[in-house]
């Protein structure tokens, strides 16, 4: 005669499994999150093929960069600029080298599609910061652009006269920068923070999450928003993982970097904007640079 369970048996058994599974979830986490992270890496070497391949059809030159010709702030995760008279789509040039769609979205961020909505209405975020066809301006002088197969990419350390000039080969690389905001500075970032103390910050073609607060940074925002980061209020000791693509088509990564701590890893702090270092609006994109 067979022997059936005991309820007080199969309730053992349940509480075993419930408890190793408890166990091995940190470590399939953190094997989801390296998996991950090499599948962004990855990504980056990707677009490289797509931007190279492009330069090697049109005499070198990389894709020219329509949005940075626009009127207001220019960044570059920004691959379309709202505008009711001019069309300020980089996605148009890209078509048939780089799937923007796929590529140019990290697969830790939350899932957007970057390719429905209209330039004309709709600003839309890539989840990296792309330097090809950039150029500084600092207070209207112009700094050396990356415009071509070779160039590297010169920027202010510090706003104003006599500022410490440096030089970056880096093509693209996850977006990480913070902003003063009204009483508190927040970060943005396209991997999560290593201690989680963010929250995902997801917007199809919808309004900015600050409009109408009376906020300076949104005052004079125009249209929706597509993007997809991780944001919070800035917290001491905040620390990120960090790829970096490079002009040979190698991706660096620099693990647990922390915004101040720049020089331990060999990297500085770049401005985000195109136009102007204002180092009292928007701050650093961390690179490798000489």
């Amino acid at each position: 005669m067979t022997r059936a369970f005991t309820l007080v048996e199969l309730l053992v058994v349940i509480t075993i499994v419930v408890v190793l599974l408890a166990l091995l979830a940190p470590a399939l986490d953190k094997a989801i999150y390296e998996a991950e992270l090499a599948v962004c890496g990855a990504k980056l070497h990707a677009n490289h093929g797509g931007i190279v391949g492009y330069a090697l059809s049109h005499r070198r030159w990389y894709p020219n960069r329509k949005v940075f010709g626009h009127i207001s702030d220019v960044d570059p995760v920004k691959i379309t600029a709202v505008d009711q008279v001019m069309d300020y789509d980089d996605r148009v040039q890209l078509k048939g080298y780089i799937a923007v769609g796929k590529t140019m979205l990290c697969p830790l961020q939350p899932v957007i599609d970057l390719e429905v909505d209209s330039a004309r209405d709709t600003w839309v975020y890539t989840g990296y910061a792309a330097w090809w066809g950039w150029r500084f301006a600092p207070q209207g002088i112009p700094r050396k652009g990356m415009y071509k197969l070779g160039d590297r990419l010169e920027f202010d350390l510090d706003p104003g006269p006599g500022s410490d000039i440096r030089s970056s080969g880096v093509l693209a690389a996850d977006h990480l920068s913070t902003t003063p905001m009204p009483g508190a500075r927040f970060f943005y970032s396209t991997h999560p923070e290593k201690r989680e103390l963010h929250n995902p910050w997801r917007l199809q073609r919808g309004p900015h999450p600050w409009a109408g607060t009376g906020s300076e940074y949104t005052s004079n925002a125009v249209g929706f928003m597509t993007l997809s980061w991780f944001a919070n209020i800035w917290a001491p000791g905040a620390a990120f993982d960090v790829d970096y693509l490079m002009g040979d088509g190698s991706v660096a990564l620099v693990r647990n970097f922390r915004i101040g701590h720049g020089p331990e890893k060999g990297l500085v702090a770049m401005p985000t904007f195109g136009r102007e270092w204002d180092n009292t609006s928007e701050v650093v994109n961390p690179v490798p640079a000489q």
